[in-house]
């Protein structure tokens, strides 16, 4: 699809969303901290934006 026919973007129909940034795989992931400062980065945004920030975490009882 080109970019225009995606047509203007609206905030009301916006949602910023973190797909589970877990610590414990770290060690495997490169540059993890920078990813992690940028995804705060783009929720504090997301907010002065008054966008909804939607983050999630898998089995969030398990620890390790």
């Amino acid at each position: 699809m080109s970019a225009k026919k995606l047509g203007q973007v609206v905030a009301e129909n916006c949602v910023v969303m973190v797909c589970d940034l877990q610590e414990r795989f770290a060690p495997s992931i490169l540059h993890f901290d920078i990813i992690v400062k940028n995804a705060n980065k783009i929720a504090k945004c997301a907010q002065i934006l008054d966008l909804p920030v939607l983050a999630t975490e898998q089995y969030p009882r398990v620890r390790f």
